[in-house]
Parts: C-alpha cells; sequence; structure tokens
C-alpha cells in the first residue's frame, strides 16, 4: 500500500466531524460542505436518483425549503441535478410556498378582498346626500 492509496482511505473513513450551520439564510455554502453533502448522498440526485457526473451541474438544494420553516445547516442539505431542480422541485415547491403564503394571510387577516364592497372607502365611489354617485377625491 502506497502512501496515496493510505491517503484515500483515511479520508473515506467515517470520522467525528461537527456539522456546518450557516449564521444566517444568505450564507454561502464552503465548498468542504458541497463535498460532505454530495458524498452522504452517494454522489446520486436526491430527486431522480440519477448519478452525478463530473460533467453535470448539480445544486445543494434545502430538503425543507427555508420559507416553509427550514433551516440552514448540513443535514436539510441534498443534492439535486439542474434538471430536477427546475422542472420538477421548482414548481412543486412555488406552489407549496403559495400555498402557505395564503393560509398564514388569512389567519392574520392582512389579505386584501379581490373587489372592495361598492360605495365603501376602498371603491373609489361616493354617493353623495342628494344621490348623485361621483368618484371619491383622495
Amino acid at each position: 500500500m502506497n502512501r496515496t492509496d493510505r491517503h484515500w482511505r483515511s479520508y473515506r473513513m467515517s470520522r467525528s466531524v461537527e456539522e456546518w450551520v450557516g449564521t444566517s439564510d444568505d450564507t454561502a455554502l464552503p465548498p468542504r460542505v458541497r463535498i460532505r453533502v454530495f458524498e452522504a448522498h452517494g454522489g446520486r440526485c436526491a430527486i431522480c436518483t440519477r448519478e452525478i457526473g463530473p460533467a453535470d451541474q448539480w445544486v445543494c438544494d434545502h430538503r425543507i425549503a427555508l420559507i416553509n420553516g427550514g433551516e440552514h445547516r448540513e443535514q436539510n442539505l441534498q443534492p439535486v441535478c439542474c434538471w430536477c431542480d427546475r422542472v420538477v422541485k421548482t414548481p412543486a415547491d412555488i406552489a407549496l410556498k403559495a400555498k402557505i403564503d395564503r393560509v398564514k394571510a388569512r389567519y392574520l387577516g392582512v389579505r386584501c378582498a379581490k373587489s372592495p364592497m361598492s360605495g365603501s372607502r376602498a371603491s373609489g365611489w361616493k354617493r353623495k346626500l342628494s344621490g348623485e354617485v361621483v368618484p371619491r377625491r383622495v
């Protein structure tokens, strides 16, 4: 066994490494974390399970999106090939995020009415005491 084989084997052995946790949601992933995430999943896309080759582009994606309450940490990351990220995951994520936003807005009471009630201040029209309907001026 030569020196490079020993080095490679020690690299592949499991060792206790502190889990990476981002200080904020905008913190960039260090290359060492991308490598650990890639190797933890066996070099396969988490969605289509296709093996990601050296020429393939891939992203570290959050299993639970940050907007949906996920954390920016190593355990919440997974490798996703760019095709799956654009075609499969992104539309599903957008639909889920939109639904969560709608439910949250309804719960908090900040949802605006689709059409204002006629005669209300939001309608832009008012009725005078004479019965005449005129545009409301600010």
